[in-house]
């Protein structure tokens, strides 16, 4: 293993309260107010704190212990504590991941658009789906030739929920689960660890030695949320008038590729800048000859920020008498080649 420290002097140790303690939380002044205890063995330890050595605990002279048992037992108890005390508990595995409206969603068939299905690092909140921490835990697993028990370092349990397939975290210092174990004994998370900081790294998987996490059992493909927003732009009532206005809608809300305003548009992207998508408005509405040009476009190409209704358009639907009335078509096409990339449904009323 590697990083072993000197014999029987070790960075932490398990306070009165059964919790991790650091050697730097102890001054001169309180090392004798409480009993430390160790991970491996269960001896007392006892705080050094002088001036010369980095400050530990130590064992008794003569005390016989395992620093690889200390440092999976120190592992588990920190993996327990950050359980047991966070709001979230986070890990990430590589998955495919496919939004669960998919297979019947005529935008995907048609774009096949990256967020709807995918494989990459999937995160989950595991406080979302457990409560319990417990180490040393025994659970069966049925097996062709009958029950098999397995013991995991640290079970994640439901306790609203006991029927919930429990999560086993395995600690790796030494030894690595068996085969058996991996393939037939539920999710299993199994975390390298070297040394104590490695307990309090993030949970993401990787095969990279010398400090691999890996997940086995887990479900693959996962059933996602529709990850797609996408921007609606229309002309609603102001206070002055009408004026353009922008908002979004989840993809799943399954209007986003059928409007249903007069003179709206819908974006596929909610990544564009506010100027850009007005002036997409405004090409789009131009193009249909509904409202004037000076008031919609600026000379500049940006839009106003009041857009109102051309007063001519129910009379002359078809030439605008307006003076400022002026779109060039030319300079749309080019303006719209920029956004070729993104799909763009129109009112059809």
């Amino acid at each position: 293993m590697e990083n072993k420290r000197e014999l029987h002097t070790y960075p932490y140790a398990i306070g009165e309260d059964g919790k991790p303690i650091s050697i730097n939380e102890i001054t001169k002044e309180t090392r004798h107010k409480s009993h430390y205890f160790c991970y491996g063995c269960g001896a007392e330890l006892f705080p050094v704190l002088g001036d010369k050595k980095e400050h530990h605990f130590r064992h008794e002279k003569d005390n016989i212990c395992d620093p690889d048992k200390y440092l999976h037992e120190f592992a588990k108890a920190t993996l327990k504590k950050r359980f047991d005390e966070s709001e979230t508990f986070i890990v990430q595995y590589y998955a495919k991941q496919i939004c669960k409206f998919a297979d019947k969603c005529d935008l995907y068939k048609q774009y096949g658009w990256t967020e709807c299905k995918h494989e990459g690092l999937y995160d989950v909140d595991l406080k979302k789906y457990y409560d319990t921490c417990t180490p040393e835990k025994g659970y069966y697993q049925d097996l062709p030739a009958g029950k098999k028990k397995y013991i995991a370092d640290l079970k994640l349990t439901n306790s609203q929920e006991p029927e919930r397939a429990p999560i086993s975290l395995e600690v790796w210092v030494t030894h690595e689960c068996t085969e058996d174990k991996k393939q037939n004994g539920g999710r299993i998370i199994e975390i390298k660890i070297n040394c104590e900081k490695d307990a309090n790294r993030p949970i993401i998987e990787n095969d990279d030695e010398p400090l691999p996490i890996h997940f086995y059992n887990f479900k693959n493909p996962v059933e996602i949320e529709s990850g797609r927003k996408f921007k609606h732009v229309k002309i609603m009532p102001g206070l002055r008038g009408k004026v353009v206005v922008t908002d979004e809608t989840p993809c799943s809300e399954g209007i986003c590729y059928d409007p249903k305003g007069e003179n709206e548009i819908i974006l596929s992207t909610t990544n564009l800048d506010i100027n850009s998508m007005e002036l997409l408005y405004a090409i789009k509405i131009n193009e249909r000859g509904l409202i004037c040009r000076h008031q919609q476009i600026c000379e500049n190409g940006h839009i106003s920020q009041r857009i109102f209704r051309c007063q001519y358009v129910n009379r002359y639907p078809s030439q605008c008498p307006c003076n400022n009335f002026k779109y060039s078509k030319q300079k749309g096409e080019i303006i719209m080649k920029q956004f070729k990339d993104i799909p763009i449904w129109e009112s059809e009323q």
